[in-house]
């Protein structure tokens, strides 16, 4: 299946208003799926003649995985477009990304706990026989580190540091690769976050 990226070509929010009638503030959530499916909108439209359009616009895509990320903020604006999409689209399977349920017809909650880090216990024969370097959360601190051009500062950094680092943030994705992008070496991170464990212990 296909993947839209909604953001392609770095298309921000300014952007998109000023394509449409200052007045026309109602359509400025569709302004992005227009951009992302090369459509283009006509700010005279009633808005469920807009909706109509761009359901139609991905079923004519065929297979399609949409990935929308982040939508807690427009939660029931998604419900409803989804409601009409859905029927429009019945090969179009969307990825929401957010912290609650938002209410589309057939909608399935997965719920995503942290990444596989050394000392989750998750699986402790497996985790005995196991390098530091094939658990996720390592893997992910590293990739990060080398898209920031980090990798002589990598390259110093020992697994175990890593290791400690990903556990000390609980394995979650977004914390880790916040981490891996400071400027400040792995190993300060790391005293900075065991500090800080220290003071504040858990209740």
């Amino acid at each position: 299946a296909d993947c839209e990226a909604l953001e392609k070509d770095g298309i921000g929010s300014t952007t998109c208003v000023r394509r449409f009638d200052s007045n026309r503030r109602d359509m400025f959530h569709y302004a992005f799926f227009a951009h992302a499916l090369a459509i283009r909108l006509v700010p005279s439209q009633p808005l469920s003649e807009v909706m109509k359009h761009l359901g139609l616009a991905l079923g004519g895509r065929g297979r399609l995985l949409l990935v929308l990320d982040d939508v807690d903020g427009v939660a029931a604006v998604l419900a409803d477009l989804l409601t009409r999409w859905l029927p429009l689209a019945p090969q179009t399977r969307f990825l929401l990304v957010g912290r609650e349920v938002i209410g589309a017809p057939g909608e399935l909650r997965v719920d995503v706990g942290p990444m596989r880090m050394p000392g989750d216990g998750r699986d402790a024969q497996e985790e005995d026989g196991r390098s530091l370097r094939h658990f996720d959360a390592v893997q992910l601190f590293a990739a990060s580190m080398r898209e920031r051009r980090r990798e002589a500062a990598l390259a110093e950094t020992g697994l175990d540091v890593i290791a400690g680092i990903v556990k000390a943030l609980g394995g979650y994705p977004l914390a880790i690769e916040l981490a891996a992008y400071r400027e400040d070496p792995p190993q300060r991170l790391l005293r900075g976050l065991s500090q800080w464990a220290f003071d504040h212990p858990p209740v």
